[in-house]
């Protein structure tokens, strides 16, 4: 019975096969699968992601109502909704928003950048 025979989400099957592949790259480097065999099995296709993500989205009425909360009046205010404005659209990091509203200036280091731990 093939995963996607199971009734697997194409997520979940991405996520087996990864799996699998990864355990062959791992037989292979330890003597235990035929160099062949294992690019046989990477080179096996995975499932097509398809759907949409799951999760809690805010309609566009509760986006707007967020974007519109802070006092633009202000220099916070104006602040706050600029990084609401960018993270609404998902092009950072959680972590580097606090840095900068903590006061940084939201520049890393090499060494940080090497030890960083993805916060999404």
């Amino acid at each position: 019975m093939t995963l996607d025979e199971r009734g697997l989400g194409s997520s979940s099957i991405i996520v087996r096969m990864s799996a699998i592949r990864k355990l062959a790259v791992e037989a292979m480097d330890n003597g235990l699968l035929a160099p062949e065999l294992a690019a046989g099995i990477q080179r096996v296709k995975s499932a097509k992601s398809i759907g949409v993500r799951a999760g809690n989205w805010l309609s566009l009425k509760q986006a707007q109502a967020l974007l519109n909360a802070p006092d633009i009046t202000t220099l916070k205010g104006l602040r706050d909704r600029a990084i609401i404005a960018v993270r609404g659209g998902g092009a950072h990091r959680w972590a580097l928003f606090a840095r900068i509203h903590a006061g940084g200036d939201g520049r890393r280091t090499a060494r940080e950048y090497a030890g960083s731990v993805a916060v999404w």
